[in-house]
């Protein structure tokens, strides 16, 4: 059994899907020829990564590192000058 598929043989099975379903047909053929497309596109080679030091320099910031580190760290300090009233007083 040739399950090969010809010209003749798709044009048939179009002739003789249902009206209803053509459009469907229609847009995988697009997306088949849209993958082809791609397929042929020349491949970038894959830059084979040495380490963390492909990341140096990559990071530019406005602050001092050691400030910004503290600054986090002190985020949710300011939310504890007022004592909640659900708080028991030490």
């Amino acid at each position: 059994m040739n399950t090969q598929a010809t010209y003749d043989s798709v044009t048939l099975q179009l002739k003789s899907a249902p009206t209803k379903y053509l459009n469907d047909i229609s847009q995988y053929i697009n997306y088949l020829m849209y993958r082809y497309a791609l397929e042929q596109q020349p491949k970038e080679p894959v830059k084979k990564s040495t380490g963390l030091t492909d990341f140096l320099g990559c990071l530019n910031l406005d602050k001092d590192p050691l400030e910004i580190q503290k600054e986090m760290r002190n985020e949710w300090n300011c939310c504890r000058i007022a004592k909640s009233p659900h708080q028991k007083s030490s």
